[in-house]
């Protein structure tokens, strides 16, 4: 019989290491999650700049280049951005939150499962990231503090949407209310797994300073090398608010207690066995 897990307050330092453990414990399963839209991804713009890098380069690098050249230019590069943001970061983020919190609970998931149950809540998450990244800029326009405070105060949003059936505007509301009171520990959380993810970034993009600067396949290969960054750090920035979340419901909500009730409701009505 699979041990139930345990649930019960965490302290910032519980809850880094818990999110260590649950990276470490699926790292398989992790990588798979963000190696599915990752990958493709990046795989596509290192092809586009392998394949066209040294013409562009050339194109812009000109004393004079055409406005057709920087509109097409532009143009691409904010493609590129919008199908990030609005795709594959949501996509990815789903799924995860969605594979992790299943662990977390000590019950299986696939790859598969997991995107198709982020694909059904993608609208919501999608609408929710676009109303909230808003805000989030013009904070950041602000004196940026602001966007910080809001980027904290909405730390829980994509455990809320993928683990609570509301819509958008409740699934902010529940956000931001679930927070309320610990917003200094999320920041102290998110801060710290940031700058190990920037650590390890750094890692990689001092590996690209040794490579040549010029020619589309070193470029290739710093795309590559940041890719690997990506893959390696971005489940720690999600599965922290995870944990975040369910702290939060175990101190305001007894969440811990509810799962012992339905486990004993389980094991109490299931039949009996012979012997």
């Amino acid at each position: 019989m699979t041990a139930q897990p345990r649930f019960e307050a965490m302290t910032i330092g519980m809850i880094l290491d818990q999110c260590f453990r649950l990276y470490s414990q699926n790292f398989t399963l992790v990588l798979g999650l963000v190696a599915v839209t990752y990958g493709p991804f990046w795989i596509f713009v290192t092809a586009a700049m392998f394949t066209g890098g040294n013409y562009w380069l050339i194109a812009l690098e000109s004393e004079e280049p055409s406005p057709a050249m920087l509109a097409i230019f532009f143009g691409a590069v904010i493609l590129v951005v919008l199908v990030w943001q609005l795709v594959i970061q949501p996509l990815t983020t789903g799924a995860l939150t969605t594979a992790i919190s299943k662990r977390y609970l000590n019950e299986e998931v696939s790859i598969g499962q997991a995107y198709k149950t982020t694909w059904k809540r993608f609208g919501t998450l999608l609408w929710s990231y676009i109303v909230v990244g808003l805000f989030i800029m013009l904070g950041m326009f602000l004196c940026i503090v602001p966007g910080i405070i809001l980027m904290i105060c909405f730390a829980a949003l994509t455990p809320v949407i993928m683990l609570e059936d509301q819509n958008s505007a409740d699934s902010r509301s529940r956000a931001w209310q679930l927070l309320e009171g610990y917003r200094w520990k999320a920041f102290a959380v998110l801060l710290i797994l940031w700058l190990i993810t920037v650590a390890v970034g750094m890692g990689f993009n001092l590996v690209g300073l040794f490579l040549p600067q010029e020619g589309a396949f070193f470029i290739a290969l710093g795309f590559l090398l940041d890719l690997c960054g990506n893959l390696i750090t971005a489940p720690l920035i999600i599965i922290g608010p995870i944990l975040l979340y369910y702290d939060a419901r175990i101190r305001k909500e007894g969440f811990d207690l509810d799962m012992l009730a339905n486990s004993l409701h389980e094991e109490f009505d299931a039949p009996p066995t012979n012997g």
